[in-house]
């Protein structure tokens, strides 16, 4: 049977286990996420600028660049002044591209579309034509930047483009950076029966994703995120005992329990979507071993618990409390 959603409470009992994880200190995070976030709170565009060209793949990079991205209802000062030093810069555009899709979205808030006032649903839309117009002025001079290209797909998704672009937008990210996980996570989104496509559609993509990765890549866990989707959306078309099996075989695709992946930021989001999964589908003790390394900071809980878990406000305390975690 699934996990169904537990009452709603205004209070949990959060006792987590002395062994949880804290990283207070970012340990997980790439290194040059530290030095970026110091030189963006002295405003310091030119240490920023180091510490961003310090990296040496995308998937570091593109965590890196969402991170300081992030912004409320104004771009942040810091690459506003970065941007007017360098116009033509191609890491200060990945940069501005992001913030601008992180600024729309706090502008749009989480209401349904229908909810939002005009003015503000205008406002919206004009903030991801802004990212639309940065991120493709930008890859039309670096068509290889994997980050751009991922964040593009969001955008586009917002401003309801067409299916067609959308997949030729996949296919060209593809070709420059095939499977690269941020790209691929986004492309699924827009699969999702939530948006445009159906569960099917999304799991037959989630499930192509998976086929193509070697083992010990933590990008399996598309397909758990893809089984958490299916389960919010449409729970009765769920086989339980075949997702079950699914997942399972899933987490040992991933082989996050190698002690390798145990200070590597790229397990976090891997562990988010099994623990979500597991959780939806019954499976405590997947769930328990998933979150006693999630852990207790804030940082490290990624990705759309209220919703997945149908458990709204807190749904992650709610989620450590129901499996015995604390």
């Amino acid at each position: 049977m699934l996990r169904k959603p537990a009452a709603r409470s205004s209070t949990v009992d959060y006792r987590p286990f002395p062994d949880m994880i804290d990283d207070p200190d970012g340990a997980e995070s790439p290194p040059a996420l530290a030095a970026a976030t110091a030189a963006a709170a002295a405003d310091d565009f030119s240490a920023a600028a180091v510490a961003l060209a310090s990296i040496d793949n995308w998937p570091d990079f593109h965590f890196v660049v969402w991170e300081l991205a992030s912004c409320g209802e104004e771009l942040p000062l810091w690459i506003q002044h970065w941007r007017e030093a360098e116009p033509e810069g191609a890491i200060v555009r990945t940069l501005t591209g992001a913030a601008q899709v992180h600024r729309a979205w706090a502008i749009r808030g989480s209401g349904a579309p229908e909810s939002l006032p005009d003015d503000r649903s205008e406002r919206f839309r004009r903030a991801l034509k802004d990212a639309d117009a940065t991120l493709r002025g930008l890859l039309s001079e670096h068509p290889a930047n994997a980050s751009a290209w991922a964040t593009l797909i969001t955008v586009a998704l917002g401003l309801d483009v067409s299916t067609d672009e959308l997949n030729d937008l996949f296919a060209r990210s593809h070709r420059r950076y095939p499977l690269f996980g941020s790209t691929c996570r986004a492309f699924h989104q827009v699969l999702c029966a939530k948006w445009r496509g159906s569960s099917e559609q999304a799991m037959e993509f989630a499930r192509w994703v998976s086929a193509h990765l070697p083992d010990g890549d933590p990008g399996h866990s598309i397909v758990a995120s893809s089984l958490a989707e299916t389960i919010a959306f449409e729970a009765d078309g769920v086989d339980v005992a075949r997702a079950r099996v699914e997942l399972r075989n899933v987490y040992d695709r991933t082989r996050l329990a190698d002690p390798a992946w145990q200070a590597n930021w790229r397990g976090l989001a891997a562990r988010n979507d099994l623990a979500i999964a597991a959780y939806r589908l019954d499976d405590k003790d997947l769930a328990r071993q998933m979150l006693h390394h999630i852990g207790v900071n804030r940082r490290r809980v990624v990705g759309n618990w209220e919703y997945l878990t149908g458990e709204g406000p807190g749904a992650y305390l709610k989620v450590g409390r129901a499996v015995g975690v604390w």
